[in-house]
């Protein structure tokens, strides 16, 4: 009989097995639960959604409507975030324990932000009216902008800034949720630290000197205006003194500006291909031979000729036009406070220059401003103060015909004649009998009679004052007294030089 023994191998597979087991259990063994209950630390009531994090990984919970939770932690070293909107985040050792409460505290930092709303102010967690509030930091208020309306552009929903025109030193418009007025106008109301302006105007003031601007965007907010606020109002309230030593502040910006594209207009060439073309079409369409001389004596009358110079392109003018009256314009915004004071009076005072050029040859705007703001506790239940704010305006204007005459002037004229006059059909031998074919019937004229045959000069001055006197009568309830005054004169002088 033949024995045949094989060799078992199953001792080691069992071996493997088991070893694998008892790795995957003492993996298993290196976690353990932790669990707790968040609850909130004035009222002790459960706070559901919480977020509870492992530091430093990306597992987590959140606590169930009843405040719990249950999560895996390694055995050691664990730290457990608890997080959420409107509390202050905690970081907890977790060590050896298996239960872990945790109290949050609310957050009062942003609940705490006072806002201006109407007269007064108040706390965010009171507001029930929709305000939006832009903080002017030394980023924003020194943009090089015309005026503050610029800089807050994108910086509140709801709330469009729109530039009226390319004219240096003309104000920017807001709208607040659209148009609210069908009959009325589109603006906000202006209150500069209370003191409603009569004509909306963003040049009044200079961004510099901002310390905040609010939007009140909805009636219940704007509602102490009447209906002066239908379209919403913009608070702005400016900087005051600290106390403490004098601070000493200067601020400049430069900018430029230019235009970012032109519009296609024919140059020399075309323009005299296209003359000839008008010329020939009125020709034929009047019943005449298409092969006629370019003559007088063959066709009667010059609109249907053209100068023989049209005939050689290259010999004429190209002259861009909307180049000769654009430029590349500056833009110099110089700034110079000092503020200071100490626990009873405080100051402020600016200084200000805006210097503009404008894209379009002889326009230009300066603005120069000064504010003053000062206060003073003469006791413990009284304090008075005033605020004094200066601007004057001087701007240079162009005539409004300029631009247009830059598109359409001839581009195969030159910018002055041989007679030293403007260019034009008759200061340019061979051209003086074609007035018709070559100019458009509503061409407005040479663009530098527009640009330099008129002086428009704009002067404009605006005072704001305001006096106040307040009475503290009990711990939150005060009394204010104030007188507020405006002042406006704008002149213009006018004449064609011509």
């Amino acid at each position: 009989m033949k024995n045949t023994f094989t060799r078992c191998k199953t001792p080691n597979v069992l071996l493997s097995t088991l070893f694998l087991v008892l790795l995957a259990g003492t993996v298993i063994a290196q976690e353990r639960v932790v669990t707790g209950t968040v609850t909130e630390q004035e009222s002790g009531e459960s706070v559901p959604g919480v977020n509870v994090i492992v530091k430093g990984t990306s597992s987590g919970v959140i606590t169930d409507i009843e405040g719990n939770y249950s999560i895996n932690v390694p055995q050691e070293g664990t730290t457990l975030v608890f997080s959420f909107i409107g509390y202050k985040t905690q970081e907890i050792s977790v060590g050896n324990r298996n239960q872990v409460d945790v109290q949050l505290e609310t957050d009062l930092q942003a609940l705490d932000e006072v806002v201006v709303v109407g007269y007064g102010t108040q706390e965010k967690r009171h507001l029930t009216g929709s305000v939006g509030s832009i903080d002017m930091d030394e980023t924003l208020a020194s943009r090089p902008v015309g005026d503050f309306g610029q800089a807050m552009y994108g910086k509140v929903a709801g709330v469009r800034v729109l530039n009226a025109s390319g004219r240096p030193g003309e104000s920017s418009r807001i709208q607040i949720r659209g148009i609210n007025s069908l009959s009325g106008g589109t603006e906000p109301l202006i209150v500069i630290d209370g003191i409603p302006l009569p004509s909306f105007d963003l040049n009044t003031i200079n961004s510099t000197d901002i310390k905040s601007i609010e939007i009140l965007k909805d009636a219940a907010s704007a509602a102490i205006y009447g209906s002066r606020g239908a379209n919403g109002v913009v608070l702005v309230t400016t900087k005051s003194g600290q106390a403490g030593e004098a601070k000493i502040t200067v601020n400049y910006s430069y900018s430029s500006q230019e235009i970012m594209r032109k519009v296609n207009m024919m140059n020399g060439p075309q323009y005299a291909q296209a003359a000839i073309d008008g010329a020939q079409n009125g020709w034929i369409d009047s019943g005449g031979d298409p092969n006629a001389p370019n003559t007088i004596a063959a066709r009667g009358e010059y609109k249907y000729t053209w100068p023989e110079a049209l005939e050689q392109p290259e010999t004429l003018w190209n002259t861009d036009f909307q180049d000769l009256v654009n430029r590349v314009a500056p833009m110099h915004k110089v700034d110079l406070s000092v503020s200071g004071g100490d626990q009873k009076s405080t100051y402020y005072l600016s200084v200000g220059v805006h210097n503009q050029k404008g894209i379009i040859k002889t326009t230009d705007f300066q603005r120069y401003t000064m504010n003053m703001k000062a206060q003073s506790s003469l006791a413990d239940w009284l304090t008075v103060g005033g605020i004094l704010n200066i601007t004057y305006n001087n701007e240079s204007v162009y005539e409004g015909s300029t631009i247009n005459a830059a598109r359409e002037f001839p581009p195969i004229y030159p910018v002055y004649g041989e007679n030293g006059n403007l260019g034009g059909p008759n200061s340019v031998p061979g051209f003086e009998n074609h007035y018709n074919i070559l100019m458009r019937a509503d061409n407005q004229g040479h663009p530098y009679w527009h640009l330099y045959g008129f002086d428009d000069q704009r002067h404009e001055l605006n005072t704001l004052s305001n006096l106040y006197a307040e009475i503290a009568i009990v711990p939150g309830l005060k009394y204010r007294s104030s007188f507020n005054a405006t002042y406006s004169r704008g002149d213009r002088i006018l004449y064609e030089k011509n």
